[in-house]
């Protein structure tokens, strides 16, 4: 066995010293997220293992298979040699630019994966993040409804503050599968006190998710309840804490809308907003906002099925349909398909959505042979949110999924995701104690 060289060692440690900042600062603090990126992409640079590696992304297959997940970006980039509109073509490249650098850098890098207890401590610094984040915005809240008197300062976007909601309840989400996991596969392992703070955690990002009154959120939280119901009750036969643990969520749940009533609104006024919408003088609204939109959406991809409008244009065609559509509402708001199945088919057509699908279904396949539970929890939150928004035309979305499909992927294919609680040469692992 051979061991890295002082310099590189240096490199490597910086390279996991980058990773864990990015992790924690997703939901604390998007606008430095560009700077750390460019930070690792400097270290990785200079260090110089790609020079050696290239020549592998396509003689090894999980390297090969880590570099496939540039080709959507790549196909971007061919899309951008029949759009007119240029200048949005070259910022919307930029934006989606993590898309390519993660799963580039992951595949020259050598190793190409981040042992076990490495993969796990990035987990424990994206939930420092979150609750981080939770504690921040609580305190924004508290000081508006304070001092500003803002009414509404605990919901939805007040709450959010300069996060989308929809973008908060996702990381929320797969932070709390995350904890729900471990706490499934290693509750004989942990102390008492360690239960209790994961269960206390758990709570926190529970009511945050209600709080935030994303319907997509709310859609990931309770496909997570499921799954996590029914593999204690079907798979692991724990009847009891399977019930207590549905019954105890859907507690929670009537508890944090009788606290606070303005949270079932929402979800009323989505039904109104439906029998409204085609009304006569009557502006789609929220739900049937999105509606509006897809169908519009739709009639652009009917037109440019084969190979969309171009990565530049996409936002002029949308605009353009809503128009013709006589979408005022919308087309001022400047909105884009609240999709990214929709957004990508009419920028790349259908070859674009055949690489999308590929991008989601083919690491859950590699999850599912692995049983790499996490790393399947995390693309089904990410597959469910996509579908209300289009994700992938934002930094905040496109950083979140790009570094954690590459940082899942690797240590899947790898081996090296197993069972955290579980180590060779040893009978049980206690997690938080390591």
């Amino acid at each position: 066995m051979t061991y890295p060289g002082k310099r590189i060692l240096i490199h490597q440690n910086f390279f996991y010293f980058l990773i864990l900042s990015i992790v924690f600062f997703i939901p604390v603090y998007g606008r430095i997220l560009p700077a750390l990126i460019s930070l690792l992409c400097l270290n990785w640079l200079i260090e110089g293992t790609y020079i050696k590696t290239c020549a592998l992304v396509f003689k090894e297959r999980k390297r090969t298979e880590l570099f496939s997940f540039t080709f959507l970006y790549i196909l971007y980039l061919v899309g951008m040699s029949y759009s007119s509109n240029l200048v949005y073509g070259w910022f919307d490249l930029e934006v989606k630019l993590s898309m390519f650098l993660f799963p580039l850098i992951f595949a020259t890098s050598e190793p190409f994966y981040l042992k076990r207890g490495k993969t796990n401590t990035i987990l424990v610094f994206f939930i420092a993040g979150c609750f981080t984040s939770t504690l921040l915005l609580y305190g924004h809240a508290l000081y508006m409804m304070v001092a500003n008197h803002t009414e509404n300062a605990f919901y939805y976007r007040q709450l959010s503050w300069h996060f989308n909601p929809s973008y908060l309840a996702m990381y929320f989400t797969f932070a709390l599968a995350i904890l729900g996991y471990w706490l499934m596969e290693g509750y004989n392992f942990f102390k008492r006190y360690q239960v209790l703070g994961t269960l206390m955690l758990m709570i926190n990002f529970f009511i945050f998710i209600v709080l935030l009154n994303s319907k997509a959120g709310w859609l990931s939280l309770f496909m997570v309840i499921i799954i996590y119901t029914v593999t204690l009750v079907v798979l692991k036969h724990k009847w009891l804490t399977g019930t207590v643990a549905l019954l105890v969520s859907v507690l929670l749940f009537y508890f944090c809308l009788t606290l606070f009533p303005g949270l079932g609104e929402r979800v009323k006024q989505s039904g109104k907003d439906l029998q409204t919408m085609d009304s006569p003088g009557k502006d789609p609204k929220s739900t049937a906002e999105r509606i509006a939109v897809w169908k519009s959406s739709i009639e652009i991809i009917k037109s440019h099925t084969l190979f969309g409008v171009g990565t530049g244009d996409v936002k002029d065609a949308l605009m353009e349909r809503y128009k013709a559509n006589n979408l005022t509402k919308i087309m001022n708001q400047k909105l884009d398909a609240h999709n990214q199945y929709l957004q990508t088919f009419i920028s790349l057509g259908i070859f674009g959505l055949i690489i999308l699908l590929y991008m989601l279904v083919f690491p859950v396949i590699r999850a599912f042979q692995q049983k790499d539970f996490i790393f399947m929890i995390f693309l089904a939150v990410f597959a469910i949110n996509i579908m209300f928004e289009s994700m992938l035309e934002n930094q905040a979305g496109v950083i979140f999924y790009a570094l954690f499909n590459v940082i899942l992927y690797s240590s899947c294919v790898s081996g090296s995701f197993d069972n955290p609680f579980i180590i060779p040469g040893r009978q049980t692992r206690n997690f938080f104690l390591s």
